[in-house]
């Protein structure tokens, strides 16, 4: 099952990396090559989501997405999450 808070969650993630590491670009999601549910996620337990960054220019940024605990198991990874990245993206 999917948990969408948390899909937002790693989203959410990476736009506020690229307001941050692109000028206060402005971004909206592109594409998600798969995802992988290893258990359902929690409500109402503490997750974290790593969001490491495989390739980015001036028009997209692509990452893979890991949701985990604090013991470190891997609730869900999201593999190649993009983003289209805009200077001139008005929300």
């Amino acid at each position: 099952t999917v948990n969408s808070f948390f899909n937002d969650i790693q989203y959410q993630g990476m736009v506020l990396w690229v307001q941050q590491y692109k000028q206060g670009a402005l971004s909206l999601p592109l594409e998600t090559n798969a995802v992988k549910i290893n258990k359902r996620i929690p409500f109402d337990e503490e997750l974290f989501v790593h969001i490491a960054i495989k390739e980015h220019n001036d028009f997209k940024m692509q990452a893979d997405c890991t949701v985990f605990d604090a013991r470190g198991e891997v609730y869900m990874f999201t593999e190649g999450a993009a983003l289209t990245i805009s200077p001139d993206l008005v929300w």
